[in-house]
């Protein structure tokens, strides 16, 4: 009797085609590539915000120069009339 328990049956024994690796090794070898996309994805979101406010800073008013709205020239006016 002590026998037939140590030794399991061929109905619990499921034979599994091809190369079988163990999930804890699945999720090591994943860990790895997951961080690693977390770090870069966390410096590419705030280069992306960096890049957004120095474009902020371009397009600000106060940087563009003023026009003169009184001032109006013709487009068949000379260059000679203009000055």
């Amino acid at each position: 009797m002590q026998e037939s328990l140590n030794q399991p049956s061929s109905s619990t024994q499921t034979s599994q085609p091809g190369f079988w690796v163990s999930s804890e090794l699945l999720l090591s070898l994943a860990v790895g590539p997951l961080l690693v996309g977390m770090a870069f994805g966390s410096r590419a979101l705030d280069a992306l915000q960096q890049l957004g406010s120095a474009s902020e800073e371009v397009f600000r008013g106060d940087r563009l120069p003023t026009l003169n709205p009184k001032l109006s020239v013709s487009p068949t006016s000379s260059v000679s009339e203009r000055d």
